[in-house]
């Protein structure tokens, strides 16, 4: 059994917020891809971007949770955002241990709190002797293309925040921006109109060869085509600016070969 400490952020109102800590117990099955989402994690909040939760279920689905304060009745002395992770149940408890002490004041208190964690260790194995680990995630489509007007979604935005900004450029009411991914590209295209702008936001997987990327693009409306074809134009020539020649090399063959088709 792994456990890890999290965050989740809560809302109190609009402009109220804060950060609860968890301990979370998982499998060693499910522990590497556990351990990547919570590095991964975002939210946005006053202070910034905070690696935390946005919501409860999120952490359940890894495991058996347990809030903080039903271990600890004392507020854990930790910059909220900060991961831990414990590759034993013995590393808990020593680290838990060394908390306990600097928090609680007395034998007792520190006494109850060690033993709220043997319980919730012991209700972890029996929680964890059924567990399956989440479904990896099906691939996501080779070729997404994606509008909207006046500005991006919360989901969307935050996940367009988390890409590399390569190379981005203004002509005539035009602004366009190259982001890399780890497994993918992405060319955002924004128009400034007279009552609303228009945004466009089109995905490249990496690793396509050109049979798999005409097959993708095949599914896709006349319209969007195009939409593929003016962003894959400037992916190469944003990425040749920039001097990444190995990002222009891959898309320019698959541009050729939409090309062909019209």
């Amino acid at each position: 059994m792994k456990a890890a400490l999290v965050w989740k952020r809560v809302r109190v109102s609009g402009t109220q917020e804060y950060f609860a800590p968890y301990l979370v117990f998982t499998t060693e099955e499910a522990w590497p891809r556990f351990k990547r989402a919570a590095l991964s994690a975002r939210v946005d909040a006053r202070a910034g971007r905070v690696r935390a939760f946005s919501k409860r279920a999120s952490i359940e689905r890894w495991g058996y949770a347990v809030p903080w304060h039903e271990l600890c009745n004392r507020r854990l002395r930790l910059e909220p955002g900060t991961i831990l992770f414990f590759e034993s149940a013995e590393e808990l408890r020593k680290w838990f241990a060394e908390r306990v002490n600097e928090l609680l004041k007395t034998e007792e208190g520190r006494g109850n709190a060690l033993e709220r964690l043997e319980e919730r260790l012991k209700r972890a194995e029996e929680e964890l002797a059924e567990f399956e680990a989440p479904e990896k995630r099906r691939p996501y489509r080779a070729v997404k293309v994606i509008s909207f007007a006046d500005d991006l979604p919360p989901a969307t935005k935050a996940i367009y925040r988390r890409g590399a900004l390569l190379n981005s450029t203004y002509e005539s009411g035009t602004s366009v921006s190259l982001k890399e991914y780890g497994s993918s590209l992405l060319l955002m295209v924004k128009r400034s109109g007279r009552y609303a702008d228009e945004l466009r936001l089109v995905w490249l997987r990496k690793g396509l060869s050109s049979e798999e990327f005409l097959e993708e693009v095949l599914k896709l409306g006349e319209g969007t085509l195009e939409a593929v074809h003016e962003a894959l134009e400037w992916t190469v020539k944003l990425a040749r600016e920039r001097g990444r020649e190995d990002i222009a090399s891959y898309v320019a063959p698959l541009l050729a070969a939409l090309e062909l088709l019209s």
